[in-house]
This record gives structure tokens, C-alpha cells and sequence, in this order.
């Protein structure tokens, strides 16, 4: 909860569109696109991403993501 309420905090997002799924035993791999604008410099952003989870327990224990950091950090800037 804390990890979504600093992004609504830090953006806008006008696009998130999961595309695909992978799975295999413990793991998740989501490829996708999500596109929006930095909340303090209304500069846009977009970029494929992503994004590996790891579950222990039918609980998430591990996550990564992987996206096109010039994109995010312009919006930022």
C-alpha cells in the first residue's frame, strides 16, 4: 500500500496495460506498457516494462521491474 501511494504521490498514469503473461513453477514474468506524466513536471513518459514475481506461500516474496529508465527519469526532471 505504501509502494502505490508514493507513485500516486510522484505520477500520473494514463496508460497500464499488462499484455502477456509467463509462468513457470514459483515465478511470473508480465510484459506490458504504461505511459502518464510526472506529477511535479507534468512532462510525459512511456515505456515497454517488465516485471518479475516470485511467490513463497501463494504470497509475493520477491519482485523486479525493468523499464526504460531515460523515459521515467526526463518525466522526473
Amino acid at each position: 500500500a505504501k509502494f502505490f501511494d508514493g507513485l500516486g504521490k510522484t505520477a500520473v498514469f494514463e496508460a497500464f496495460e499488462p499484455r502477456e503473461y509467463i509462468a513457470d513453477a514459483d515465478r511470473v514474468v508480465a510484459f506490458g506498457f504504461y505511459s502518464g506524466k510526472g506529477r511535479a513536471t507534468q512532462k510525459p513518459f512511456a515505456t515497454k516494462w517488465t516485471m518479475v514475481f516470485t511467490f513463497t506461500g501463494g504470497k509475493i516474496s520477491g519482485f523486479h521491474e525493468y523499464f526504460d529508465t531515460q523515459s521515467l527519469g526526463s518525466a522526473f526532471n
